[in-house]
């Protein structure tokens, strides 16, 4: 008694459309968790979409600095490392930034900031060498430093409308004990990130 003969072609067939099979599960179950995904984010970030609708422009720069303190696991801005500041994802970066650009006339926002950045001569090598001169000629650019001083003390009293600086907010979200270098690890961040306008 011969044994059967085996068809490995027919085989392979059914093989390869097995993997399509489980490809096509793969994508839904991606798509599945990128809808849980926004849920969460409609969550998270529907004060800030609120306030910046409302155009109330400190409380959502404060609102701001919440979210970068839940997304650092933080407590305190003076806690977030320049490590924390590189570990923030990629999409909370821009979702942030996203809201700030379209409730502000693309006036304030993360992206916004980098280009005024990057148009006074900052790069990667001049935060690599936490340039302190491009710093300060981009702090005066987005308002934060006037007349050779930096203006965080006086934040109370900054303009919170349309009419404030291009790129004068978010703000409370780069204010650390760290000082220069938490700015040039976020400045670093929205590189990598590729935040632009």
């Amino acid at each position: 008694m011969s044994e059967p003969e085996i068809d490995y072609g027919d085989r392979l067939q059914k093989l390869e459309e097995k993997i399509k099979e489980i490809a096509k599960l793969e994508e839904r179950i991606k798509k599945l968790e990128d809808r849980l995904t926004l849920v969460t984010d409609i969550d998270r970030y529907q004060k800030l979409q609120e306030l910046l609708a409302a155009k109330q422009f400190k409380a959502a720069d404060l609102e701001t600095k919440n979210l970068i303190l839940v997304i650092t696991g933080h407590q305190d801005m003076d806690d977030v490392t320049p490590v924390d500041i590189k570990q923030i994802s990629c999409d909370a970066l821009r979702v942030i930034d996203r809201l700030w650009l379209n409730n502000s006339e693309q006036r304030f926002g993360y992206s916004v900031q980098l280009g005024i950045y990057l148009s006074v001569g900052g790069s990667a090598a001049t935060l690599q060498t936490q340039d302190v001169l491009t710093f300060q000629k981009y702090g005066e650019a987005v308002g934060w430093r006037v007349n050779n001083q930096w203006q965080v003390d006086n934040y109370d009293n900054w303009d919170f409308s349309l009419e404030a600086p291009r790129g004068c907010f978010p703000a409370a979200s780069w204010q650390s004990a760290y000082g220069l270098k938490t700015a040039t690890n976020f400045l670093t961040r929205l590189l990598e990130c590729e935040l632009k306008i």
